[in-house]
């Protein structure tokens, strides 16, 4: 919003204009169409991935700083929620969340519905010493190989 504006509403309409951008915000979801055929396969020398329900991931083993225990509890009983872990020998080095439904968006204090086949991507991670190994284009193409009814992944 423009300040010159807000100057001109006054100052219950500037308040009034403030609160609404605050409580009325708008947040836009990215969409990836994913074709099967278009996704080039990614296998990184030396790395393994995983498929488990989020559920079932503890924190220890997501391996990573920026999720807390209480990011765990809001997808836990989540029906359609998963994480892809990547591990470099026995270490797991890389995990994604993937989430389909109605998916819980704590940075929107809300819920948002998707479409059949597309999942929420989310909680990205890889360590410092393994980023450059394109781990997040091998999450991808291991969650895809693995959902046959996947149709696109969408994102903030």
């Amino acid at each position: 919003m423009d300040i010159r504006k807000l100057r001109g509403l006054g100052i219950v309409g500037a308040a009034g204009a403030v609160f609404r951008k605050f409580v009325y915000r708008r947040a836009e979801m990215g969409f990836y169409e994913v074709t099967r055929d278009d996704v080039k396969r990614v296998q990184p020398d030396g790395y393994t991935s995983e498929i488990h329900p989020l559920a079932k991931v503890s924190l220890d083993l997501l391996q990573n700083p920026y999720v807390t225990e209480e990011d765990l509890a809001s997808v836990r009983s989540h029906e359609d929620a998963h994480c892809v872990l990547v591990r470099w020998e026995d270490e797991v080095v890389a995990s994604n969340w993937y989430l389909a439904g109605a998916v819980p968006i704590p940075e929107l204090s809300r819920s948002v519905g998707l479409p059949s086949g597309v999942f929420y991507s989310c909680r990205t991670y890889v360590t410092p010493e393994h980023r450059g190994q394109h781990l997040m284009a091998y999450m991808m193409t291991s969650f895809i190989d693995e959902r046959p009814d996947l149709t696109g992944f969408c994102g903030f």
